[in-house]
């Protein structure tokens, strides 16, 4: 089986790439662009590096070309700060180079396709929200509103290229992911990266954005690798969207205080409302990903953050920027 893993050296990107190149049964070509790429000593899949611009039509129709499986993970993307001061660059980049990728796989003839959406059409709300509840008269959280719509275009190209050919497409609607490669600087990281990176850095207390009061559903990267091994293996229908998600809101209070812990720390937490933030209350239905393909989230909110506070104390210096 082909699989070709777009955005191979960002963050959901290599750790897809990492947790496929344990099957033997794959090869696997990583396409990236601003970061170089790396080796995989211990792989049992066959590893062909490529380094272009999707945002290039002739650099997708040479990569796409005959591909079982495409994942797209490739993206422009940042933490809260750029989401309220940037808020275009989320919109731009991403809509150019997926309507790229959409046509070559269409015209690669490419078996599968799996984009990397996320949650950010989902209107706060405390009850969790199923993929069939959300339609697009809903309003979008207007510090989300580039993104947002950016996502939703891409998932509605998909679903047209799907009805044009044979070609199966599973949309990826996914809660905030954490792990391992990460970005863990102070100003373009997710909430959990951020709040991990300033824990083991403290030198007795962390100042966290906002009020703590936001809640996010948080879902460690490992389980977001095996949704996507699972829809490979399992999806039949022809074109599918999924939640992939913890199911649980925490509260950005509840992660700062289980970081502290998980990382061993005596620091006082200190909020600060005047940074930016997006105030919200999300969580995820994946009652469908479980009957469909078999799929739950099998990793703990805190093993996950131990996990991952292990792998930052070995390897965070590298991932500062």
């Amino acid at each position: 089986m082909k699989v070709v893993v777009l955005g191979a050296t960002g963050f959901i990107g290599r750790n897809v790439l990492e947790y496929l190149a344990t099957r033997s049964d794959m090869s696997l070509v990583a396409v990236h662009f601003s970061r170089p790429s790396f080796e995989l000593p211990d792989a049992k899949a066959q590893i062909v590096w490529v380094r272009g611009d999707l945002r290039i039509p002739e650099f997708c129709d040479l990569v796409l070309e005959n591909a079982d499986v495409v994942i797209q993970a490739a993206a422009v993307t940042s933490g809260a700060k750029d989401a309220v001061e940037r808020p275009w660059i989320h919109a731009t980049d991403n809509a150019i180079m997926n309507s790229c990728i959409l046509r070559s796989a269409h015209l690669g003839s490419v078996n599968h396709f799996l984009f990397l959406s996320c949650t950010v059409m989902y209107p706060d709300r405390e009850e969790p929200w199923r993929e069939d509840e959300w339609c697009k008269s809903m309003p979008i959280n207007p510090k989300h509103l580039g993104g947002g719509l950016t996502k939703v275009y891409i998932e509605e190209m998909a679903r047209f290229f799907a009805g044009l050919s044979n070609m199966r497409v599973t949309i990826v609607r996914h809660s905030n992911i954490f792990g391992p490669y990460d970005r863990f600087g102070e100003g373009n990281s997710h909430v959990c990266a951020a709040t991990i990176s300033k824990v083991i850095s403290s030198q007795g207390e962390i100042v966290v954005w906002g009020e703590g009061k936001e809640k996010r559903d948080l879902l460690f990267v490992g389980d977001l690798c095996e949704f996507i091994e699972s829809a490979i293996m399992c999806q039949k229908a022809k074109y599918r969207i999924y939640n992939c998600g913890s199911g649980r809101a925490v509260s950005i209070k509840e992660l700062a205080e289980l970081v502290i812990k998980c990382a061993n720390k005596d620091v006082e937490i200190v909020y600060d409302p005047s940074k930016p933030t997006v105030p919200s209350a999300l969580s995820l239905d994946t009652k469908l990903a479980r009957e469909e393909l078999g799929w739950h989230a099998s990793t703990s909110l805190e093993k996950g953050l131990l996990l991952t506070i292990d792998w930052f104390l070995k390897n965070g210096h590298e991932f500062r920027v």
